[in-house]
């Protein structure tokens, strides 16, 4: 819990402080922490559908953090 809790209190910091659209869509990629994560414990290679879709996610946020300025 104490995690979540840090979670939500820098969500909230990066909303407040930053861009909406930066930080709305950092939060979004919550899934690919948890695909990492996945992988690093259980020492095992996602999909390569996983792979192409966390890489698609991950060049989408990239694109709206340059355009957001």
């Amino acid at each position: 819990s104490s995690f979540m809790a840090i979670g939500w209190v820098t969500s909230i910091y990066a909303i407040q402080n930053g861009s909406v659209v930066v930080a709305q869509s950092i939060l979004a990629t919550v899934s690919l922490w948890v695909i990492f994560f996945e992988v690093i414990a259980q020492r095992k290679a996602p999909e390569r559908s996983t792979i192409g879709a966390a890489l698609v996610a991950a060049t989408g946020v990239i694109a709206l953090a340059i355009t957001s300025n």
